[in-house]
């Protein structure tokens, strides 16, 4: 085999930014807020309902998932 075929290894091509999770979980959440609002405005105020019932149902599973797995 000459040097030619040889796999070049480098460093990983990921985005160093200085953004936190946080900050890109607060984005995300800002770019649903028009969604959120079209659906109360076509299905009404139930689909609000059905919203903030899924929010609490994950938030509670992920308080869960925390215990049970004992991370912080």
């Amino acid at each position: 085999m000459t040097l030619k075929n040889k796999l070049v290894v480098s460093a990983s091509p990921h985005d160093r930014s200085p953004r936190t999770v946080r900050s890109l979980m607060l984005d995300v959440i800002i770019a649903l807020i028009p969604a959120l609002i079209a659906s109360v405005i076509f299905y009404g105020p139930r689909a609000l309902l059905i919203e903030c019932i899924s929010v609490a149902t994950c938030v509670i599973f992920e308080y869960i998932t925390r215990i049970v797995f004992k991370r912080s």
